[in-house]
This record gives C-alpha cells, sequence and structure tokens, in this order.
C-alpha cells in the first residue's frame, strides 16, 4: 500500500476504524470539533478539521495556514 505524509495507507484504514465511532450526537460532534481545534490552535497547527455523522458534515473549521488540499 501506499504512504501518505509519514503514514501508510494501512496505517490511515487502522486509525479511521479507531476513530469511527458506532453512534454520535450532534452535540458530542460538536464538542469533539471544539476540542480538536482547541488542541491544534494552542499547538498552532495549520490543520482542517471536519465532524461527520455519517455524510452529514457537523462540524468544520479551517485553521490558519490550512490549504484548501487539507479538507
Amino acid at each position: 500500500m501506499g504512504n501518505i505524509s509519514g503514514f501508510t495507507t494501512t496505517q490511515l484504514i487502522t486509525e479511521e476504524q479507531i476513530l469511527t465511532l458506532p453512534s454520535l450526537e450532534t452535540l458530542d460532534a460538536l464538542e469533539i470539533g471544539e476540542i480538536a481545534k482547541s488542541l491544534c490552535v494552542i499547538r498552532n497547527l495549520p490543520v482542517a478539521i471536519e465532524v461527520r455523522i455519517g455524510d452529514w458534515i457537523v462540524y468544520h473549521a479551517s485553521l490558519p495556514g490550512s490549504k484548501p488540499e487539507n479538507d
């Protein structure tokens, strides 16, 4: 499998499986997004954060320094 930014495709698939929750309410999704944003702002990370429930994007933030391809 390939290598994306230091991660193998297998590692990314494993990470996705670990981070996929069996259920998620809207307020929980918003809280997860805000926590992630706060941590990334403190660390000055140029990232885009997205929290979904199925196909629905419940939370999205593009922090300073991130680019459209970070989405």
